[in-house]
Parts: structure tokens; C-alpha cells; sequence
């Protein structure tokens, strides 16, 4: 009875070795039909043989990474380029290495135009003289007494020479006052003297022009943006304007003559989920439209007599 037994079990092992084997066999039949390997080993299919290409003239110092490719689904094989180094830089700008042709993100504006630069000019003007009634010991006397004028309050005092005017925004004494008309040309050629007590400083003003201050500049900047209408004014080289939301902007340099300006602006930046100082320098230059003074005088006199008056001054003289 065992024998019996280990005759089938024999049976059943030699059907499942011709099976396996019958199996095998197909599959390669299937597969050798398709593929093939060429003369230099490399696997290649039958629809799209292997074929030579041609090396450029020029090769590039680096090759971008490509996508794996497919090789087909009976093959179900992929290839992996392992061996082509990856084209990577530093970018200074973003403070890390990025693919070569990542196209770098735009710079932060700048943000700051140049309105005007100016020299800033003495708020009184000699605009003209008239006829004034002094006391003296002996009686009145009839002399020229300048006329000045405020140009930011468009306010006129006549003052006569050796006389004071001091009020809450004016405290001046008039030194001198000389007037000389031109037989040639008929025009009268006026000039006087001021002493300044809140200045603390002597002025001579000639008639009909504002005192600029030479040694001084006042450079006025303006947000560039339409929606902020934010300006400033510097006096001082090394000056900054915090600006929120957008940096500080500090002067590094003024070209009075050329009108122009050197700005440097500081910001912060996130990068990575980290924040970075940055920095941005330019120089800006003043419009033609802007390159105006403001409205100080600008040089145009006002009336010889205008609210000028004969009656005898009630200011007191400061000498006799």
C-alpha cells in the first residue's frame, strides 16, 4: 500500500516540474521576441533600436537634472540618470544654493522718490523803503526807512535805521539802512542791516532778494507708492526716516549742483522662515517738475509801500 503512495506521489511531482518548466519556457519565447541586447550590451527595444548621438560642439558646464524615463510596460523598467551632477548656485540675493535658471525673485522696491533740494533761505526780505517821522530832541524828522517784510506771514514792518522791532516771532534790531538811486538806469540800489537776537547772527538783505544759506541744505523725499502720501525732510548728512512697514532710509550724500542724493535703505526680509537684515543703496535725482523752491519769496519784492505809514514809530530806538 505504501508503494502504491510513493508511485503517485512521484506522479505529481513530475506534472508540476513539466507545468513550471512549460511555463518558463513560454515566457521566454514571449519576451525574446521583444527585446534583445545590441553589441555593446545595452538593452534596447526592437521598435526603437539604439542609435548614436552626435556630441555637441559646445557642452554645457552643467545639464539639469531629467524625469526617470519608462521604458515600457512589458519591461516595467525605469532608468535613473545617477551620475550627471546637479546644476546648483549661490544666490547671494536669497542667502542659499538654487537650481541653475531658478529665476530669482524681484527686488523689493526702493520706494523713495526726491522731491527737491534746497537751500533753505532767511525769512525776511528787504522789499522796499518809504518816508518815516522819527522824535528827536529838537523836534521830527522826516528820513527813508526800509521796508521788511516776512515772506512766510507776508508781513510788512517799517523799521528805521537804529530802531527795534521785537514781537513773539520777531526780535530784530536795524543797524544800518543805505539807499542810493542810479542816475543811469533810474533804479534805486538798496541795502540794510539786521541784527537777528533769535538767530544771533547779522544779515545785510539787498533789496528785493531772500538770503540763502549756503553752508546748509534741506533735502524733502516723498514715498514713491500712490497709496502713501508720507514725506520727510533732512537737514544733515546721516539723518534717517523710519518708514513702518517699509524700512529706514538714511542719507549718505547730497550733489547740490547735479541734484542729487545718496539714500541707503535698511529692511528686513524673510527667507527660508527666517528673517535677514538687508540692505539697498541707490541714488535718486530731483525731477524738473520738482526742482522748485518752495514758496519763501523766491526773490519776488513786494510793494514799496505797501501798509507802510508816516505815523511816528512806537518802537524805541536802541541808540541815539
Amino acid at each position: 500500500m505504501s508503494k502504491f503512495y510513493d508511485k503517485l506521489l512521484f506522479l505529481l511531482a513530475l506534472i508540476a516540474f513539466g507545468a513550471c518548466t512549460a511555463y518558463a519556457a513560454t515566457e521566454y519565447l514571449k519576451g525574446k521576441g521583444k527585446t534583445q541586447k545590441n553589441n555593446t550590451g545595452v538593452r534596447t527595444s526592437n521598435e526603437k533600436p539604439y542609435e548614436a548621438v552626435a556630441l555637441p560642439d559646445t557642452v554645457q558646464s552643467w545639464v539639469p537634472w531629467s524625469s526617470p524615463e519608462y521604458l515600457g510596460e512589458d519591461d516595467d523598467q525605469w532608468t535613473y540618470d545617477l551620475f550627471t551632477s546637479a546644476g546648483v548656485q549661490w544666490s547671494r540675493a536669497e542667502g542659499a544654493y538654487q537650481s541653475v535658471g531658478t529665476e530669482p525673485e524681484p527686488e523689493v522696491p526702493f520706494g523713495l522718490r526726491l522731491v527737491s533740494i534746497t537751500r533753505p533761505v532767511y525769512e525776511l526780505m528787504l522789499t522796499g523803503e518809504c518816508p518815516y517821522r522819527i522824535k528827536t530832541a529838537t523836534g521830527f524828522k522826516d528820513v527813508s526807512a526800509p521796508i521788511i517784510t516776512d515772506v512766510r506771514t507776508k508781513q510788512s514792518h517799517t523799521i528805521p535805521e537804529g530802531y527795534a522791532q521785537k514781537s513773539r516771532d520777531l526780535d530784530i534790531v536795524v543797524k544800518s539802512y543805505r539807499s542810493i538811486l542810479d542816475p543811469k538806469t533810474g533804479m534805486r540800489q538798496s541795502e540794510v542791516v539786521i541784527q537777528d537776537n533769535k538767530r544771533k547772527f547779522t544779515v545785510t538783505l539787498p533789496l528785493g532778494k531772500v538770503h540763502e544759506f549756503k553752508e546748509q541744505t534741506e533735502v524733502v523725499v516723498a514715498l514713491s507708492s500712490p497709496r502713501r502720501s508720507e514725506s520727510h525732510t533732512w537737514r544733515k548728512i546721516g539723518e534717517s526716516w523710519k518708514v513702518e512697514g517699509v524700512g529706514e532710509y538714511v542719507l549718505r550724500g547730497v550733489n547740490f549742483e547735479e541734484k542729487t542724493i545718496t539714500v541707503e535703505k535698511n529692511y528686513e526680509k524673510t527667507l527660508k522662515k527666517k528673517t535677514v537684515q538687508k540692505e539697498q543703496t541707490e541714488t535718486l535725482s530731483v525731477s524738473d517738475s520738482s526742482d522748485a523752491k518752495p514758496g519763501v519769496g523766491g526773490g519776488r519784492t513786494a510793494t514799496a509801500a505797501t501798509n507802510a505809514t508816516n505815523a511816528i514809530a512806537t518802537s524805541q530806538p536802541t541808540t541815539h
